[in-house]
């Protein structure tokens, strides 16, 4: 799967909201709205509401998005800034998140 975040276009999710870096996330991976709310077991009416900011989805459901499309739950949820900056740290998140 292509990761918007590791090509050129990653500073475009600078200060974007959580809906917005979804849908380009989604985009990029190929996955149209529908296709991507049955992998997630939601309602297309649901996950709009995750991309158009009217809704959060659960914790559970952000880290089955996060390993669907290949990103961390920190690539979808905060802003580059506030992501964890060492390697170390992204990989301690990712075997905590392998534990559910």
């Amino acid at each position: 799967m292509k990761r918007l975040l590791e090509s050129n276009n990653a500073i475009e999710l600078i200060n974007m909201s959580f809906g917005h870096r979804l849908k380009e996330i989604r985009r990029s991976n190929g996955y149209t709205q529908e296709e991507f709310a049955k992998l997630l077991n939601k309602s297309l009416p649901q996950y709009q509401k995750y991309e158009s900011d009217t809704s959060m989805p659960p914790v559970n459901t952000i880290i089955t998005m996060a390993q669907t499309l290949g990103v961390s739950t920190d690539d979808l949820i905060l802003d580059p800034d506030k992501r964890m900056k060492t390697e170390d740290d992204k990989q301690l998140i990712k075997s905590i998140s392998m534990l559910d």
